[in-house]
């Protein structure tokens, strides 16, 4: 069957009050003032980056700080005395700490827009479970919520299209023709896994990767301590975690299917590499796929950076419809776009 998929970015989460990449670090600091780990990190980018931490427009970005880490950790090298081998790893993994805390904070009961799309697109006369696939390149759950809350109002199950070790104890295990597939490309604030016994548990609705640090959560099969399945905004991306290759290899057989394509507050940024490669090679085929682009709603201070995000856009994909008229609105009403 010819399914329609839509791709969620930074700015469908925005218009919940997410912050944006840019935005995640200054909102942090802001917010968390006397958390010993926050609190390191900033030492690191004072000291490393002669930043002056009261200005955000000084703090340097989340990618920036992460792709100088991972570098440091390939080649086995300290940036100095006192910010060693051995405090490098603590300072991404703080970094990680802080960007999951304050995606947290933020979005606590949030996800009207979320909700409505999900309500409006179930309700339609033309709906069936298997027509809509959801890809999302955000860590955060509130489509994942959106989703799950269909179970108790109509009967359909979130399908992740991975095996979770907690299936039929704290999570429903999805239906066959009774679930909506949502494939999270770079893992969710709500998967933690075992590196030992390679098994992924999902939280109900909570954001359980910070029970890693607040709580020193341990895998119930062997005791190890577990890591958060994410893919961090990193120029070089890893996606060799199996469960990661896994939602991949389904991403693009969705796509290969795609009669249409919505792209919602995705800038699709060239450190998107694989995201960009994903969705260009799936949708290469004879007569081309349309693309839908809904994007953030322009003031006339920034229309010149509207007129480069669809130009981008359309250098990768041809002809496209590009709607500025923001995820809300979309949500709305979206089968005027459908």
């Amino acid at each position: 069957m010819s399914k329609v998929v839509f791709i969620f970015g930074a700015g469908a989460s925005k218009e919940e009050s997410a912050p944006t990449t840019d935005e995640l670090l200054p909102n942090a600091f802001d917010t968390f003032t006397n958390d010993e780990k926050v609190n390191h990190l900033k030492d690191f980018i004072k000291d490393f980056y002669y930043t002056n931490l009261q200005d955000p427009n000084s703090i340097p970005s989340f990618e920036d700080i992460l792709g100088l880490l991972d570098t440091a950790l390939q080649r086995q090298e300290c940036f100095s005395v006192k910010w060693n081998r051995e405090e490098i790893p603590r300072i991404k993994e703080n970094l990680l700490y802080t960007v999951c805390n304050i995606l947290d904070k933020k979005l606590r009961g949030k996800g009207t827009i979320h909700r409505s799309l999900m309500q409006k697109l179930v309700n339609h006369q033309s709906f069936t479970h298997d027509k809509y696939v959801f890809f999302s390149l955000n860590y955060d759950i509130l489509l994942d919520n959106a989703i799950a809350d269909l179970r108790h109002q109509k009967g359909l199950d979130l399908d992740y299209g991975i095996e979770f070790m907690n299936f039929d104890r704290d999570w429903f295990r999805p239906r066959e023709g009774r679930s909506i597939l949502l494939l999270k490309l770079h893992g969710s604030l709500n998967w933690v896994w075992c590196p030992t016994c390679n098994s992924v548990k999902v939280g109900r609705g909570k954001k359980i990767v910070l029970g890693i640090w607040t709580e020193s959560t341990t895998c119930e099969n062997d005791r190890t301590l577990q890591e958060p399945l994410i893919i961090l905004p990193a120029w070089y991306k890893s996606y060799d975690n199996p469960h990661i290759s896994n939602i991949w290899l389904k991403a693009e057989r969705a796509l290969r299917e795609a009669e249409k394509v919505f792209f919602i507050g995705c800038s699709l940024r060239e450190s998107d590499l694989r995201v960009r490669y994903l969705v260009k090679k799936s949708l290469f085929r004879g007569g081309g796929v349309p693309v839908v682009v809904i994007d953030k709603k322009r003031t006339k201070k920034d229309l010149r950076q509207g007129e480069m995000i669809k130009n981008a856009y359309k250098k990768l994909f041809g002809s496209i419809e590009y709607h500025p008229i923001g995820f809300k609105r979309f949500a709305e009403n979206p089968h005027e776009y459908l």
